[in-house]
């Protein structure tokens, strides 16, 4: 589970969360709304969030990621789904 923290972090800073879903090569993510600090570089996802890398997935009612400490804060209904854990 932490390697996938890890390896999605690292996609996250290539990726731009702009709108309401957001893709780069392996990484999909999904809110019903999303809000970017550029000051201090955290992104607050809400909403039916879903984020997708590779054969992993993570759901939350809210998720902030924070690019700086490269942290995922994950609250409310929370489900990883990963190979080993099915």
């Amino acid at each position: 589970m932490l390697v996938f923290f890890v390896a999605l972090v690292g996609l996250l800073f290539s990726a731009s969360v702009y709108g309401q879903v957001s893709r780069t090569q392996e990484l999909i993510l999904s809110a019903e709304s999303s809000e970017y600090d550029s000051q201090n570089l955290v992104t607050d996802l809400s909403g039916n969030v879903q984020i997708i890398f590779k054969d992993q997935h993570l759901k939350a009612d809210r998720v902030r990621v924070n690019y700086r400490s490269k942290t995922i804060d994950a609250d409310g209904n929370v489900l990883i789904v990963t190979p080993e854990s099915n």
